[in-house]
Formats: C-alpha cells, structure tokens, sequence
C-alpha cells in the first residue's frame, strides 16, 4: 500500500520540481539581462539558475553591443549608462567607429584603381581625410599606371590584362600616353608642350613628378 503510494505521487513529485527548475532559469534570465549580481539558490537548481543568467547576460550584452556600434558608426557622442553595462557597450561603440573609418578608406582606395586624379568625395572631417587616406594608400594604382605606360611606349597593341579589369579607365588612359610617346618616337618628335620626353619611360616619371608637385603647391 504505501510503496503504491509512493509510485502515484512521483508524478506530482517530478512536475513540481521541473516547475521550480523553470522558475529559477527565468529568475535567472530575468537578473542576467539587468546584469545584476548573481543570486544564491538551492543546489537543486542551481544549474538551472545559472543557464537563464547566462542566456539573460549574453541577451544583454548583444543589445549593448548594438547600441554602442551604430552610435559609432555614425560618429555620435556615446551615451552614458550604468557602469556596469559600459563595457559591451563601450566595445560596439569603438567597432563603430573603426567600421566607418574602414569603410571610407576602402571607398578612396577603390577610387584609385578608377580615377585619373584624386577626386575628393566628402567635405566633412575625418571622412574627407579618410577617403584621402585610403586613395593614397592603394599600393597597386603606381604598378597600373607604370605597367600600362611601358605598354604603350613599347608599341604593344592594346589589351586589358583581365586580371585589371576593375581598373580599366585607369590602364587605358596611361597606356594611351604611353602610346603616344610611342608615335611620337617613331616619327623622330618630341612632345614638348604636354611634357613628356619620348625616349624611354623616365620621361613620363618626370612629368607625373612635376604634375604632381604642381598639383599639391595650388592646395596651399
């Protein structure tokens, strides 16, 4: 009688403690997502506790993360919490502000594999120092421009490596110079009024040399 007891009361036994378990894991969650400190419970459901504060504390962190990340990348103040959420916060806020950064150079430095000079996109600081930056800083555009160059200066028939195809405006106008220079060599001439001395590419380094001081003295 009493072992038949014991059996039908196992059910009611087993559902009243999985309830409990369900409530510490929310009372867990619940302290988590306010990053509060971690109560102590029973052992009896202390894992439980501790999975619903890591899930509550992680939620959080997330939406931390997010809020500081688009305040970054819009370059806005950041805002001012609870010392106890700036940490997530604070690591979003300055991944915000390097996404925009790399985004700004990458526009300059895809500009250069296109544009015959600089072409400034943004007159706001630091986006215009950025872009700039990121032109300046394209390490292939020199490589373009010299291989492109001797290319027409040796008399080659133009032809788009496929390699360069995202810098075609680039390669075809220097080739073209090249090219030129070309033309005028053959015909015993030299290209005095636009600068370029026909024999050999050294002539064209000196022109974009000189081009490109007279550019940088009209900024000041």
């Amino acid at each position: 009688m009493k072992k038949a007891y014991q059996e039908s009361y196992k059910p009611a036994y087993k559902a009243a403690e999985q309830e409990k378990i369900t409530e510490h894991k929310a009372q867990g969650k619940e302290h988590g997502l306010v990053l509060a400190e971690a109560a102590k419970v029973d052992d009896r459901f202390k894992a439980a506790y501790e999975e619903g504060y890591k899930e509550g504390k992680q939620q959080k962190e997330k939406q931390l993360h997010k809020e500081g990340y688009d305040k970054g990348f819009e370059l806005a103040p950041a805002d001012k919490l609870d010392q106890k959420f700036m940490a997530a916060y604070t690591a979003g806020y300055e991944e915000g502000k390097q996404a925009i950064e790399d985004k700004v150079k990458a526009e300059g430095e895809a500009l250069a594999f296109t544009a015959i000079d600089y072409e400034p996109a943004y007159k706001e600081e630091p986006f215009a120092s950025w872009h700039q930056q990121g032109f300046d800083n394209n390490t292939e555009r020199e490589a373009i421009i010299t291989r492109a160059y001797e290319s027409g200066v040796a008399g080659e028939k133009y032809e788009l490596p496929t390699e360069l195809a995202h810098a075609e405006p680039l390669f075809e106008h220097h080739y073209a110079i090249g090219n030129e220079a070309y033309k005028q060599k053959q015909n015993g001439a030299l290209a005095a009024g636009a600068g370029i001395v026909a024999a050999g590419g050294g002539g064209y380094y000196l022109y974009r040399r000189k081009r490109n001081n007279k550019k940088k003295a009209e900024l000041f």
